[in-house]
């Protein structure tokens, strides 16, 4: 995996960045949501991006202690029930955020260290910051589901505006297609080697 540290660096910068647009306009009513199948609580999903990030990069790859103990109970989406998250004892949306924060900035500051080796870490970089981007997309779908508008961060004013239909289908010609990754490409999920 080919990536230096400065590309790497960016990508951290660009997802923190982004999650922030798409949470930072949301009042605290907003941000309490209630109980569906297919949303988070906005508190817990954001804490969650971060614990990922810290687990994988700062605690596995880095083999630093965690930054808060307990982490895996209130964040580990393999251990907390879907249910449950919404009766967790959170931080504060304050703490949650600053906590994003302070995993970002200690992050930076391990790949500026000369025990960072792109070759060795880069993975588990990249990882957090998809797994950030697929967790963007999910903030989308609640403030959609909960019928939010579009992030006032996010919004562009000169950007031209297209009527899509609700309701129509996307037309795809037919032909071949490759679905799924190839050996030969940067990153890869290890669910989708």
């Amino acid at each position: 995996m080919r990536a230096s540290v400065e590309d790497l660096q960016a990508l951290v910068i660009d997802a923190r960045a982004h999650t922030f647009d798409l949470v930072s306009d949301l009042s605290e009513e907003q941000f309490r949501v209630p109980l569906l199948p297919t949303i988070n609580p906005f508190l817990w999903e954001i804490g969650h991006v971060a614990y990922f990030q810290e687990y994988w990069v700062l605690q596995h790859a880095a083999g630093r202690p965690p930054i808060r103990p307990g982490g895996d109970g209130l964040y580990d989406s393999a251990k907390v029930a879907h249910e449950a998250r919404w009766n967790l004892p959170l931080p504060s949306r304050a703490e949650t955020l600053h906590y994003m924060l302070e995993v970002r900035d200690r992050l930076m500051n391990y790949m500026y260290r000369s025990s960072f080796d792109p070759s060795r870490d880069a993975y588990f970089v990249l990882l957090s910051v998809f797994h950030e981007d697929m967790h963007d997309e999910a903030f989308f779908i609640t403030r959609q589901t909960l019928g939010y508008p579009f992030p006032a961060a996010l919004q562009r004013r000169d950007a031209p505006s297209v009527p899509v239909p609700e309701t129509s289908d996307v037309s795809i010609p037919g032909g071949e297609y490759t679905i799924g990754s190839t050996a030969d490409e940067g990153f890869i999920f290890d669910n989708e080697k």
